[in-house]
């Protein structure tokens, strides 16, 4: 998550509810979020109203207007999006079979060196849009040889915006971060992506999906453009379920495809990695023949006290953001928090993720003390609030069963040399990921002290 967008929502939450330096009062959420936050009123993904008349947006920087709320037809992932949402009748189609006799396939074992663009198909009819409603999309390099079985998808990282302003403000700074079309027809990638063999030996040749993020809400959204949102579209679960739905179809993506996978690696990359904790279980329950599992690539955000007195807590702008967002959560973690916004936080939302996940997290990072209202270079009374936020960091990653956090290292690690190059020891990223992946002898969590 980007620092500036982190703290500039703190602060224009911090005006609007009225914490500019004197004791905090009882927060109340402004209209109309709160109605939009109450879990009774949350439509299902497939059944969401065409938004009044009235609410169309004046201020979108292109069209905001196609028909962004038809349903997510995909019958691959019918019942993820379901059960999204406790107040829909459950799906009762049988899950596909899994096919004891797979098909075998054969390639000429070349792999193209980078990935190729591919857009999302329909993707204005099924509203997986970026912010500006510009058609979102994926890169796609195609496995080859013992790796056409085998999957890595990336849920790139990048920021948030939950306000008209702080949307504007985007825009003009970053608009590749808000639309689809200033994406290059091609990208490469390093670490989980790189196809070279030595550098990447378990998964150079692997089908390679890399998802840029272009929605701002922690892949999490689906909210129509409408006066409310300043003209955005805020899109993030859309984008994801129906990348996946295309992956699977023989008609867009020729066999072997997602359908025939062994395994698929759900990576997410900073914002990436707290959308990865959103949608890990859905992906599997829609993928019930493929053996799913996530790498949380510096998502970890825990719950922590914010280091001036006058800021803004972060729970509660996660609050206010998933409302805006219309924030689609892990379920177990929604039907225990509702939309409080807590289930941003790896903390509170992985206890309740059942599919097998690795994690990621540098104890200093800069983009989660940024966050906490802490930046280098630091003094006394900082060093003393970090050591106390690096015990709390290290006690949430005690539960899992893989981890690799050191006291310093990069922001993020997945798709790039760092996973191969950082280490802490002299052991990798690499070799801790891999150990716990494969089921390798040797370490598969090391957590500095």
């Amino acid at each position: 998550m980007d620092v500036a967008a982190t703290l500039t929502l703190v602060a224009a939450l911090t005006a609007l509810l009225g914490c500019q330096g004197e004791p905090r009062p009882p927060y109340t959420l402004p209209e109309p979020y709160i109605a939009d936050a109450s879990p009774d009123s949350r439509p299902p993904i497939d059944a969401r109203d065409t938004p009044p008349e009235d609410a169309a947006p004046d201020s979108a920087p292109i069209d905001a207007s196609p028909d962004t709320d038809a349903p997510l037809d995909s019958d691959l992932l019918d019942s993820a999006a379901d059960s999204a949402t406790p107040d829909v009748e459950p799906d009762t189609t049988p899950p596909r079979s899994c096919d004891p006799d797979s098909p075998t396939f054969e390639d000429d074992g070349l792999t193209e060196p980078v990935m190729t663009w591919i857009p999302i198909h329909d993707a204005e009819g099924r509203a997986a849009v970026c912010n500006d409603g510009s058609p979102a999309g994926y890169y796609l390099r195609r496995g080859t040889g013992d790796g056409l079985g085998r999957w890595v998808i990336l849920l790139a990282g990048g920021t948030i915006c939950a306000t008209p302003e702080m949307c504007d403000a985007l825009w003009e700074r970053a608009p590749s971060l808000m639309s689809s079309t200033l994406n290059g027809p091609t990208r490469g990638g390093g670490g989980l992506f790189d196809v070279d063999p030595e550098r990447n030996p378990d998964f150079y040749n692997a089908n390679h999906v890399w998802i840029p993020y272009c929605s701002s809400d922690y892949w999490s959204g689906d909210q129509a453009a409408s006066d409310m949102t300043g003209g955005w579209h805020f899109r993030g679960t859309r984008i994801l379920m129906a990348t996946l739905d295309d992956l699977a179809d023989p008609a867009l993506t020729p066999a072997p495809n997602l359908y025939h996978a062994d395994e698929a690696l759900l990576v997410g990359n900073s914002a990436g990695g707290v959308g990865l904790l959103s949608h890990l279980d859905r992906m599997a329950e829609a993928l019930p023949c493929v053996q799913v599992r996530g790498f949380n690539d510096a998502g970890w955000g825990v719950n922590f006290e914010t280091f001036r007195p006058n800021q803004l807590p972060i729970d509660l702008a996660a609050t206010y953001a998933q409302g805006v967002w219309n924030g689609q959560v892990d379920q177990g973690c929604g039907d225990s928090q509702g939309l409080d916004g807590m289930c941003f936080f790896a903390d509170v939302s992985a206890p309740h993720v059942t599919t097998p996940f690795f994690t990621y997290i540098g104890q200093q990072d800069s983009i989660q003390l940024g966050a906490l209202g802490v930046n280098q270079p630091f003094d006394e009374e900082e060093e003393a609030f970090i050591t106390r936020y690096r015990a709390r960091l290290q006690e949430s990653l005690s539960p899992l069963s893989g981890a690799f956090s050191p006291a310093s290292g990069p922001h993020t690690v997945g798709g790039s040399g760092h996973f191969q190059s950082f280490r802490v020891d002299g052991i990798s990223v690499q070799e801790v990921f891999g150990n716990w992946y494969f089921d390798r002898e040797g370490p598969r969590r090391l957590i500095e002290p």
